[in-house]
């Protein structure tokens, strides 16, 4: 069962990237009928010296006020808080914790975030907050086709890759959206003992990936109808590479995965895949699906150890 996206937290950091993110978040806010925007700026620190108040007394104005006040107006333009309730907080200290412990505060189901090839204005570290992160994540990148037109996810027929299918379907049914299912497959150590040649056992992988979705489909109550569904083949133990090749063939302008579930510390954390996936995409919107429900009961019980 699927927890709805009501509540979204974006990560500003004063930089052009805002305005991209800004009017990303507002095409997907609409999209999926989110309730609550929170939009969180961090500096290092809210302390004017008293020398500078004194020197340029126009600074004596509380900084959190004024970077407010400077975020506000680009909000604005792209929400319409008559539609859609936000508030804007600043927090000042460590980038990555601050945005983590707002998730956890305000109780956020996605993190939007923007996805640079250099972090020039913000000290947050994607990779971190995509694994501490209890919710979702979505990573925005500078120039994001801002529609959910044709969805692509990447599976491996478990649990968590179900999640990532049952979401993205939603987005289907709630804009209409093209999905596209891809399962990369590898031909195991030791195929030649068969008899067969790599290429007959290629196939006869991407025949058991066709079987595997079924299993799956029925498994999940999935309509298989519903979705596209292709098979790869890893022939370079790379798969986050062929997922990002063949998004970029299908002209998809959002990548799905879904994080690992397990109720372990690793519960937490991402995959090698989405990991890969993460530190070289940066030309497409990639949606990170966790399990909020299931990471926060884990990490209260951690919490009583």
């Amino acid at each position: 069962m699927l927890y709805p996206l009501k509540r979204l937290l974006i990560c500003l950091d004063l930089t052009a990237m805002d305005d991209v993110l800004l009017r990303y978040t507002a095409m997907f806010a609409k999209a999926m009928n989110v309730e609550k925007l929170y939009f969180i700026h961090v500096v290092k620190s809210l302390e004017i010296p008293e020398a500078l108040k004194k020197e340029f007394p126009e600074m004596d104005t509380p900084l959190d006020e004024t970077l407010v006040d400077q975020i506000k107006p680009k909000v604005d333009k792209y929400i319409d808080s008559k539609i859609i309730d936000y508030q804007i907080g600043i927090k000042d200290g460590n980038v990555t914790e601050n945005i983590l412990k707002w998730a956890k505060i305000k109780q956020i189901d996605l993190i939007i975030m923007g996805r640079k090839k250099t972090d020039h204005g913000t000290g947050a570290n994607p990779t971190r907050i995509a694994n501490i992160s209890l919710c979702s994540v979505l990573m925005v990148p500078n120039n994001p086709s801002v529609t959910l037109k044709h969805v692509f996810v990447a599976v491996d027929f478990s649990s968590y890759a179900h999640r990532a299918v049952s979401r993205a379907l939603e987005i289907k049914q709630r804009c209409g959206a093209e999905v596209t299912v891809q399962n990369v497959y590898r031909v195991p150590t030791g195929y030649h003992y068969t008899g067969k040649s790599y290429k007959e056992f290629a196939q006869i992988m991407s025949d058991n990936s066709m079987k595997d979705l079924d299993m799956f489909a029925k498994k999940y109550d999935l309509d298989k109808n519903s979705f596209n569904y292709i098979t790869t083949l890893d022939d370079d133990d790379k798969p986050a590479d062929k997922i990002f090749v063949e998004a970029s063939k299908q002209n998809a302008d959002l990548i799905m995965i879904g994080s690992r579930g397990r109720t372990t510390a690793a519960s937490l954390l991402l995959g090698s895949v989405a990991v890969a996936l993460l530190r070289y995409n940066f030309t497409t919107p990639f949606f990170i699906v966790k399990n909020k429900e299931q990471n926060l009961g884990f990490f209260q019980a951690l919490m009583r150890i």
